[in-house]
C-alpha cells in the first residue's frame, strides 16, 4: 500500500513539473504585450502556418516584418493589427 501511494506522489510531482514545463512554454502566446512577434507567434495569431507568413513577409512589401540580424525576423503586433484591418477593409470594398 505504501508502495503505490509513492508512486502516486512520484506521477502528480512529475505532473506539476511538466505543467510548469509547458506554461513556459506557452508563455509568449499569451503575452499580450510584446511590442514585437516572431514568425511563430505571429502565425498562432493570425491562424496561419509558418511557411504562410513567410510568404507574406517575401511577398507582400506592405507586411510589417522587419529583418534583426541575419537570421532573426520579427513582426511588430500593431502594425500587424494595422495591416489585417487595411487588408479586410481592401477585401470588403471590392
Amino acid at each position: 500500500m505504501m508502495a503505490i501511494e509513492s508512486m502516486l506522489q512520484e506521477l502528480s510531482d512529475k505532473i506539476d513539473q511538466l505543467s510548469a514545463k509547458l506554461d513556459d512554454f506557452q508563455m509568449p502566446y499569451r503575452n499580450d504585450e510584446a511590442l514585437a512577434l516572431d514568425v511563430k507567434d505571429a502565425a498562432v495569431l493570425l491562424g496561419v502556418s509558418k511557411q504562410q507568413v513567410y510568404t507574406l513577409i517575401y511577398a507582400d512589401p506592405s507586411f510589417p516584418a522587419t529583418q534583426i540580424g541575419e537570421r532573426r525576423t520579427k513582426i511588430n503586433r500593431k502594425k500587424l493589427e494595422e495591416w489585417l484591418d487595411r487588408k479586410t477593409e481592401m477585401r470588403c470594398n471590392t
